[in-house]
């Protein structure tokens, strides 16, 4: 049974890896201090 989010997105109660196919982590998340700074603006942080 999924929730929404305020925005009426669904919200799992529980995500796993199969939650992650076909997501990139090199080109969605970057490197700490890197565009798009999802990690930080430092690379310290």
């Amino acid at each position: 049974m999924a929730r929404e989010s305020e925005s009426g997105l669904p919200i799992e109660p529980v995500y796993g890896p199969e939650a992650l196919e076909g997501w990139d982590a090199a080109e969605k998340l970057g490197e700490p201090g890197s565009y798009p700074y999802t990690r930080g603006v430092y690379p310290s942080m």
